[in-house]
């Protein structure tokens, strides 16, 4: 028996960047938590946006605040964690007494 799988929906890709993972959890009444994990670690991802909003002062690559007209509230957007490097080294392989060397790997 042969399956096809057909995607419904393309898969989140912000920045051209592939997700793993996406969760919302609603914290308190007013608080709620995004988090996206990247397939690859390394993916220096930029921070969420709010769209249609007023950007606040005192913003950096990890922190920024967005307000609405006519709304009286904000939204924070914080990096919880920078993405950690990618792996990447060198290796030798040895079979059946043989010697290759210099081997080379980036694992993402």
């Amino acid at each position: 028996m042969y399956f096809s799988v057909i995607p419904i929906k393309n898969a989140a890709k912000p920045n051209g960047f592939l997700i793993k993972d996406f969760t919302v959890e609603k914290n308190s009444d007013t608080n709620w938590t995004i988090c996206l994990l990247p397939a690859n670690c390394g993916s220096p991802l930029t921070l969420l946006a709010v769209a249609d909003a007023i950007l606040q002062g005192n913003n950096n690559a990890d922190n920024a605040t967005y307000t609405k007209d006519g709304l009286n509230s904000s939204v924070l957007v914080k990096r919880e964690q920078e993405a950690s490097p990618p792996i990447e080294g060198t290796f030798d392989i040895i079979y059946n007494g043989i010697i290759i060397t210099g081997g080379y790997f980036v694992f993402e």
